[in-house]
């Protein structure tokens, strides 16, 4: 059995650079304030919370950095391959 590609498919090395800077640029770019929040955890938590327990400023903290994690915009739809984030609102009106 052989195997053809799709003639006129083939990416140059230079497209192929270009695409994976977008997509390291573009990572970097949507996780950059989840790393902040995380490296500033330590003084979120004295800043905000009260100060007679640092743990527990420290668990609120990071229990902050998940709420805001799980309800990114769009991130369950990405997942489930389903289209954009305006699915719902487009498709709302309709039913």
């Amino acid at each position: 059995m052989s195997q053809h590609g799709t003639p006129g498919l083939h990416a140059d090395s230079a497209t192929l650079r270009k695409v994976t800077t977008a997509a390291v640029a573009g990572t970097v770019i949507e996780w950059f304030d989840f790393a902040i929040y995380g490296f500033m955890a330590p003084i979120i938590a004295v800043t905000f919370f009260p100060e007679g327990n640092r743990v527990a400023g420290l668990l609120q903290t990071f229990a902050i950095f998940a709420v805001a994690f799980a309800l990114r915009p769009g991130r369950r739809f990405r997942a489930a391959g389903q289209g954009t984030p305006a699915t719902p609102a487009v498709a709302r009106p309709a039913a």
